[in-house]
């Protein structure tokens, strides 16, 4: 769910808030404006998240390491720039409102190691032991974050995701 608007309301949904100028750094993309209202209207907006590529040494490896674990599914097979390129159906529909949001979490106690995409699952503890008997590697033992739990593992090729169970 997005924020409530602040007072002082402008077209397009926008407040004061969102204006250029306000401290936010939020400058308009020509006519268009990150807003509540496209969002609600189910308009496609730029500079948004929209999509997870891994470069596989080994695609059929790779392949069976996430579909033994998350139960994905090839969905097509294509080829791009002269090599094979396979699109998975992770299944069902994302929690939209985690996937049109980004955070930055200020840690000390943690080296940077770039970017960290979450997997929902229901369970952390089935997943991990999927994960290790398919040869990934557990890199943070499942532990609590605030609302929920979060595990953090490494892919047959060294890919970093993070396991994410509500709690």
């Amino acid at each position: 769910m997005l924020p409530p608007l602040r007072e002082g309301k402008r077209e397009g949904g926008l407040t004061d808030a969102h204006r250029p100028g306000s401290g936010l750094g939020i400058q308009p993309l020509g006519t268009i404006a990150v807003s509540k209202v496209f969002h609600e209207r189910g308009v496609i907006m730029p500079n948004t998240f929209d999509w997870v590529e891994l470069n596989a040494m080994n695609l059929d490896s790779l392949s069976k390491f996430y579909m033994n674990v998350f139960g994905w599914e090839i969905k097509s097979i294509e080829n791009v720039q002269g090599y094979e390129f396979r699109i998975f159906a992770t299944g069902g529909n994302p929690r939209a409102e985690n996937i049109s949001r980004f955070g930055i979490w200020q840690n000390p106690n943690k080296p940077n190691t770039g970017v960290l995409i979450y997997i929902w699952v229901d369970n952390i503890d089935i997943i991990m032991e999927r994960i290790i008997t398919t040869g990934g590697k557990v890199i943070e033992e499942r532990n609590f974050i605030g609302p929920g739990f979060r595990a953090i593992f490494s892919d047959p090729e060294g890919n970093v995701f993070a396991l994410f169970e509500d709690k």
